[in-house]
C-alpha cells in the first residue's frame, strides 16, 4: 500500500528548508510546476500555478522520507473550485467527473451577464474584478496601460489578462477555453507528473533530520484523525517504526502550528496509538462482506434531475452521525474486527467491501460501515446488521436483499436510538456455551485468514 499525503509547500519551507535556501526553494518549486502545467496545456496566463502543495509518497519499502511529487489533487481541486463544483467530486470515477465538469462548462459558456457569473462562478467573477481593478490602478499610476510582457508578478499577469479582456464575452470565451483544456487533458497531465519527482531537490535544499521528524508528525496526525480504523493505521505504524529505528538525528525539535514537536512527543504519541490499536485484532476474510446496495453522492450540476444532491445541512448531519459511529466503536472495542475482500468484476477493481464486522465476547457480531468523509452518504444509507457468530459463515457473504430476509439476522437503522439498541446487543449476558463459541470462532477466523494487514 502506498501512503500519500499532501504537504503545504509554505509550511515545508518554513520548517525544514535550510536557512539560506528558503526563498530559492519556493521559487524553484513554483517555476518547475509552472513548466509542467505549460508543457501539457500550452497556456501560461494562470493566477494559479497549482504549487501550494507537494505530495509525499511512501510505499514502505524504501527510505523513511519517501518520494516527493507534484500534487495532482491540488490541480483538480483548483479546477473544481473555479467551476464551483463540490471538491468531493474529485473522488468520482473519471467518466462521471468529466460529465460533471462539462455540465458546468456549458453553463459557463452560456452565462448571460456578470450578475449570473457572480452567482454561478464566484472565483471567475472575482478574477475579472481584480483584473479590472489592476488595470485601473496601473493606468492611474503610469498614465498608459503597460505592455503585457512588462508585467512580471504572476498574480498581476493573470489579473492583467483578465482586465484586458474587459469585454464580458471575450472574458468568458477565454475562461471556457482554459477550462476546456483542463478537462480534456487532465489525465494526460496526471500521467505526465506521475513520472516527475523533486527528490534530488529535496535532498539538496532541506534539512533531512527535520524533514524526517516533520513527516513523522504528519503521519501521526493522520493516524490520530482516523483512530478507529485499525487496518488503515497499521500501514502508518509500520512506517513510524521505521523512523524510530532510523539513523536520523532525534535530538532536535520543530515547530508546527505554533506547537513544539520533539522526539519525546513523537514517541509518546506512537505509544498511545499502539495502546489503542493493540486492544483489537484485525483480519481480512477472502470474500466481500454484504456486497451490493451501492449509492452515489453527486455534486450539484445542471444535469440529471433524478440524482439526489446532498445539501450542506445533510452533509453536516452525516458527519455528526459518522463521528458518533466512530466514537461508539472506539468505546466498545471488539475482540475481533473483520474486513471483507475486494471483488473483481468485469476487469474493474471496485472499492473495498464497505461493511466491517465487529465481533464481541458474547458472540454478537455487528456489521456496520466505517465513516469515510469522502463518501459520507454511506454512514446512514446502510443499516447495521447483527447475528450470532455461529451464523457468520452462512450469511456474511449474502447481499443485502437476501440478508434482510434471513431469519438469523437483525437490523438496526442509524436513527436516534441506534446506539442504545446496539449497546444492548454488546452488553447482552451470554451463556458459557455462547462465550466459548465466540472464542473458537475468533481463533478459527484468525488462523484461516491474513492477520493485521
Amino acid at each position: 500500500m502506498e501512503i500519500i499525503i499532501n504537504i503545504p509547500v509554505k509550511e515545508l519551507n518554513e520548517i525544514c528548508a535550510k536557512p539560506d535556501r528558503r526563498f530559492s526553494t519556493s521559487t524553484h518549486y513554483y517555476l518547475n510546476n509552472r513548466d509542467y502545467v505549460h508543457n501539457i496545456f500550452r497556456y501560461q496566463k494562470f493566477k494559479d500555478d497549482f504549487a501550494d502543495n507537494i505530495v509525499c509518497v511512501n510505499n514502505n519499502t524504501g527510505n523513511f522520507i519517501g518520494s516527493f511529487k507534484p500534487s495532482y489533487k491540488e490541480f483538480i481541486y483548483s479546477v473544481l473550485k473555479a467551476l464551483n463544483i463540490d471538491p468531493k467530486a474529485a473522488n468520482l470515477i473519471d467518466d462521471e467527473l468529466t460529465k460533471i465538469m462539462n455540465d458546468r462548462l456549458r453553463i459557463l459558456r452560456n452565462i448571460p451577464n456578470e450578475a449570473e457569473l457572480h452567482n454561478e462562478f464566484i472565483v471567475l467573477y472575482r478574477n475579472l474584478q481584480e483584473g479590472r481593478k489592476y488595470i485601473k490602478e496601473v493606468t492611474q499610476e503610469e498614465q498608459n496601460i503597460p505592455a503585457y510582457k512588462d508585467v512580471t508578478d504572476e498574480d498581476k499577469r493573470y489579473f492583467y489578462s483578465c482586465g484586458m479582456r474587459k469585454g464580458f464575452d471575450n472574458y468568458i470565451d477565454c475562461q471556457v477555453e482554459i477550462y476546456r483544456r483542463f478537462i480534456e487533458q487532465r489525465l494526460q497531465y496526471k500521467e505526465y507528473i506521475k513520472n516527475k519527482n523533486y527528490n534530488v531537490f529535496i535532498r539538496n535544499n532541506y534539512d533531512q533530520d527535520k524533514l524526517a521528524m516533520y513527516l513523522a508528525h504528519k503521519y501521526l496526525k493522520v493516524c490520530e484523525d482516523n483512530i478507529n480504523n485499525k487496518k488503515y493505521l497499521l500501514y502508518y505504524m509500520k512506517l513510524l517504526n521505521k523512523y524510530v529505528n532510523s539513523d536520523y538525528k532525534k535530538d532536535i525539535s520543530i515547530t508546527v502550528d505554533g506547537k513544539r514537536i520533539d522526539y519525546d512527543n513523537i514517541l509518546s504519541r506512537i505509544k498511545e496509538l499502539k495502546t489503542r490499536t493493540d486492544k483489537m485484532i484485525v483480519v481480512q476474510v477472502k470474500w466481500p462482506l454484504i456486497p451490493g446496495g451501492e449509492k452515489t453522492t453527486y455534486v450539484k450540476t445542471a444535469g440529471d434531475p433524478q440524482k439526489h444532491y446532498l445539501t450542506q445541512e445533510e452533509l453536516d448531519e452525516l458527519r455528526r452521525v459518522g463521528n458518533e459511529k466512530d466514537n461508539f466503536y472506539l468505546k466498545n472495542s471488539p475482540m475481533l474486527k473483520i474486513y471483507g475482500s475486494v471483488l473483481k468484476q468485469y476487469g474493474i477493481l471496485p472499492e473495498m467491501s464497505d461493511y466491517v464486522a465487529y465481533v464481541y465476547p458474547n458472540g454478537e457480531i455487528l456489521f456496520d460501515t466505517e465513516y469515510d468523509e469522502n463518501r459520507p452518504h454511506k454512514v446512514k444509507g446502510n443499516a447495521i446488521y447483527h447475528m450470532r457468530s455461529i451464523f457468520f459463515d452462512m450469511v456474511s457473504g449474502l447481499d443485502k436483499q437476501k440478508l434482510k430476509r434471513h431469519p438469523q439476522v437483525g437490523t438496526i437503522n442509524h436513527n436516534e436510538t441506534w446506539t442504545t439498541r446496539a449497546q444492548k446487543l454488546i452488553d447482552r449476558e451470554a451463556t458459557e456455551e455462547e462465550k466459548e463459541q465466540a472464542k473458537q470462532f475468533v481463533k478459527r477466523i484468525i488462523e484461516e485468514n491474513e492477520k493485521d494487514l
